[in-house]
């Protein structure tokens, strides 16, 4: 296991590839006995999923892309919806370039999915918590609001019948943490905002499990905390960081009768 090795010189992932390109190779010189099946291709990705190397995500995504190419000419070989979300849950590794990636990916699995119908490697809902979580991490100056748009796009698949994909509480979650992370002045707002969007979408879609617990709203007491404002400055209007807070403190006090 990668994350046990104490010897930095040695990459027990990498060598899981090699010996994935060994077996792969003697199948190529017509030896039948010895060829990668689909646990082998699960194996080695997931052992670069758990490396702690840099380039560790690219080298996932390669061992994802290698499966895929297997998959079309041995029926037996399946790349699944685990394989798809544990390549885009690596990319938030990389704060730069991992959205972009994640988001191909998720692009290129729904397309697949569209394409074949194949359940086992549908898009869930932890696919889509796992894109939000790689936004949320990141560094992109418009990750939030990526992350948001997203979020209602899936909303608005699911109301319209396009869509079979039911956001939780941790995708709403997923995208709060992109905005407190951000820590501007529009934070708060955006996140009550969200929970807002929850409660609605709880009630109109007759969905408890989507309603907001109270580590929900305990994250816009922490994005009222963390906003960049000065808090001498009077109270005016409702956006104002400490009216939120009162707002989500009156409700919580009252039993989440929301």
């Amino acid at each position: 296991c990668e994350l046990s090795n104490t010897d930095k010189s040695i990459s027990p992932s990498k060598k899981a590839e090699d010996l994935l390109d060994y077996v792969c190779k003697k199948r190529e010189e017509g030896v039948e006995c010895l060829g990668p099946n689909d646990l082998t291709f699960s194996i080695c990705l997931h052992s670069w999923c758990k490396s702690s190397r840099r380039d560790a995500p690219k080298h996932a995504e390669n061992i994802l892309r290698r499966k895929i190419e297997s998959s079309k000419e041995n029926c037996d070989i399946v790349v699944s919806s685990m394989d798809w979300n544990s390549a885009i849950a690596k990319w938030r590794e990389d704060p730069t370039l991992g959205p972009d990636r994640a988001r191909k990916l998720f692009i290129e699995m729904n397309q697949r999915y569209i394409d074949s119908r194949d359940e086992r490697s549908a898009p869930n809902v932890v696919t889509v918590n796992t894109l939000l979580d790689v936004y949320a991490k990141s560094k992109g100056e418009k990750s939030a609001e990526e992350a948001e748009a997203i979020l209602n796009e899936i909303i608005r698949s699911y109301k319209s019948g396009e869509g079979v994909i039911v956001p939780n509480i941790i995708s709403f979650r997923s995208c709060m943490d992109a905005w407190i992370r951000r820590r501007e002045p529009e934070t708060p707002k955006r996140v009550y905002s969200l929970l807002k969007s929850m409660i609605e979408f709880s009630k109109s879609e007759r969905r408890d499990d989507v309603a907001p617990d109270s580590d929900s709203f305990n994250f816009v007491l922490k994005a009222c905390m963390l906003a960049p404002v000065m808090w001498h400055v009077p109270i005016k209007g409702d956006d104002h960081p400490i009216a939120i807070a009162n707002d989500v403190f009156s409700t919580l006090r009252n039993q989440n009768e929301f």
